[in-house]
């Protein structure tokens, strides 16, 4: 049986394994947007979506420079919750202290700057938008084994509702170290822990935290 202990809070979660082996222009007051890889759009021609004049208005307005804190106050804290969905682990070490895990990170958080009012966008509550293109927290595995190139990341689109509530799905490939005590084998209990945390931001401007999406909603997230 092996136990996983999750995030900088670390929270345990039971694995079941008996045996385990291995621009914006103004022209004339016409607004004009040009889109990441697309040509120019006029944003007062009524034949462009509800939907792409707020994700552009969105963008356009969002403050240069993604390492400002989401908040309409410099001196406030950026609450961030981390829950991890298990897919499957990947292989577990003995020699090497070793554990992979394929699994997905749901990070989620506030942005001040995400937010609008879906009267004036045809009464749209949500959009998807790159997340690159906005603050996303630095936060990486801290107990990561080996050089870094063991394991990789995926992000989808950032999820954003009208209040500025902001979802993150991160899917990933771990590997991280554990210490590994084989000696009542094949009846041994194995206990690891994935430490996450900002990597540049002090712990006074983000407040972690294990997020509490029940099981049964998280493939609605997707």
């Amino acid at each position: 049986m092996l136990f996983l202990a999750f995030a900088a809070l670390t929270v345990l979660l039971e694995v079941r394994e008996c045996v385990m082996r291995r621009g914006v222009q103004s022209v004339k007051n016409v607004r004009r947007v040009r889109s990441l890889g697309h040509s120019e759009f006029d944003l007062s021609n009524d034949n462009i979506s509800a939907d792409y004049k707020l994700s552009m208005d969105l963008l356009r307005n969002y403050p240069d420079g993604y390492n400002v804190l989401p908040t309409a106050n410099p001196h406030d804290v950026v609450n961030v919750t981390l829950q991890m969905a298990l897919y499957h682990i990947v292989d577990m070490n003995e020699r090497a202290q070793t554990l992979t895990t394929n699994c997905e990170i749901i990070t989620k958080w506030h942005d001040v700057f995400l937010m609008w009012n879906p009267e004036n966008y045809d009464n749209i509550t949500d959009t998807r938008l790159p997340w690159d293109r906005v603050w996303t927290p630095d936060i990486v595995l801290y107990n990561a084994a080996g050089d870094g190139e063991q394991g990789r990341e995926m992000r989808t689109l950032i999820q954003v509702d009208y209040l500025g509530n902001v979802t993150l799905l991160t899917q990933a490939i771990y590997m991280s170290k554990c210490t590994i005590d084989v000696t009542y084998y094949p009846f041994d209990a194995q206990m690891c822990e994935l430490k996450f945390a900002s990597w540049t931001t002090e712990v006074t401007r983000i407040n972690m935290s294990i997020g509490t999406i029940d099981k049964s909603k998280i493939l609605g997230l997707y």
